[in-house]
């Protein structure tokens, strides 16, 4: 860490906003990386001397003024470098308030995501294909993504320069992106699920792996805009190790299963409705299973499937009456039936969340 008040500048105070300035300061501290920082610390000053102030300063005195514009752009571009400061700096900045006023559409949409999860013993390397559609006139694309190590960024199949994206704490930057309403951006990452402390994304409780994603999880396992405005039709293919994880599950519906010639398993899950990436869910251990049926309005047949600890089978017989008397009562009140070919439930007794309504997917603590 570097210590910014050892930084003897002149202490000038910034009297007027000028965007053009403010909107260059803060794409530098924005797009910093870590392997950079020091060196976006020691050139800022010389960058903007006009200013004469630490980066801590003139960022606090910035956000006070560019709260009081109407400059949307300059409100979502100043909350992107304060936290990427603030990952950096032991010398915090000021607590930042962000208004519903300051809301702003997102310039692109990620309709459709392929993910690809290959589980190791150690880490789990992560595949996430995007398809990106354009909104606005944005040259940069900037997706959310946490702890990832990138090893490689490609657009429409087409692999990129390291000069051509940023890897900062909290996204990954794409710095030029076609001119087109529709393109792809292909990353390879790696996960560290087995020491994230954090519990969001995936992690690790008791012998399974599994995922909490609401509010902002699901950037610790794929990189995408991961906003609750944002919906993305979602196929997830898990290659892992049959043994140690006999139950591999994901939203939606399986489309296929086999054993690869290494002796992984494989198995691809589809879910063919749009939902926030919040809602995204993937679980993998060995559990003792309860299975039903339950018969929709239309004559669907679904499947319903509860995981729980092996030994607890009996505890978890309840909860297939309640799930079918909840299902029934969807349909005669709200007049909503059950989109999947099947509804699993799964009961976890570390989870850190009393339960979470993913998609297809729901997980429960088994206490609450």
């Amino acid at each position: 860490m570097i210590s910014l008040l050892a930084m003897s500048l002149p202490m000038l105070s910034i009297q007027a906003l000028d965007p053009s300035e403010a909107h260059n300061f803060l794409e530098v501290v924005a797009s910093a990386e870590q392997e950079n920082w020091k060196n976006t610390l020691e050139n800022l000053d010389q960058q903007f001397p006009q200013w004469g102030k630490t980066p801590r300063i003139a960022l606090n005195e910035l956000s006070s003024l560019i709260l009081k514009q109407n400059d949307l752009n300059l409100v979502h571009l100043l909350q992107r470098a304060l936290r990427n400061y603030n990952e950096f700096s032991s010398e915090k900045t000021e607590p930042f308030t962000f208004y519903y006023k300051n809301y702003q559409a997102p310039a692109f949409q990620v309709p459709k995501i392929d993910l690809v999860l290959a589980v190791g013993s150690e880490t789990v390397l992560v595949t996430s294909h995007l398809l990106i559609e354009r909104k606005a006139q944005e040259a940069a694309l900037v997706l959310d993504g946490r702890n990832h190590k990138v090893f490689s960024v490609a657009v429409n199949d087409q692999l990129l320069s390291k000069g051509e994206y940023r890897v900062t704490p909290n996204e990954l930057i794409l710095l030029n992106t076609p001119d087109t309403d529709s393109f792809t951006v292909t990353v390879k990452s790696e996960i560290d699920p087995y020491h994230n402390t954090d519990l969001e994304g995936l992690y690790v409780t008791g012998d399974c792996l599994i995922t909490q994603c609401e509010s902002e999880g699901a950037r610790r396992i794929f990189y995408t805009l991961d906003r609750p405005d944002v919906l993305s039709k979602i196929t997830t293919t898990i290659l892992a190790d049959q043994k140690r994880y006999p139950y591999r599950l994901s939203n939606g519906n399986i489309i296929e299963e086999t054993t690869l010639p290494d002796g992984r398993a494989k198995i691809v899950w589809d879910d063919p409705f749009p939902k926030p990436s919040y809602l995204y869910a993937c679980v993998l251990g060995d559990f003792g299973v309860l299975k039903d049926v339950y018969v929709t309005k239309s004559d669907r047949t679904v499947s319903l499937e509860v995981y729980v600890e092996p030994g607890k089978e009996e505890r978890a017989a309840y909860s297939l009456t309640a799930l079918k008397q909840s299902m029934e009562f969807d349909e005669k009140f709200y007049d909503r039936e059950y989109d999947l070919d099947s509804l699993k439930m799964v009961s976890a007794a570390d989870y850190n969340m009393g339960a979470m309504e993913n998609k297809g997917l729901l997980i429960f603590n088994d206490a609450t």
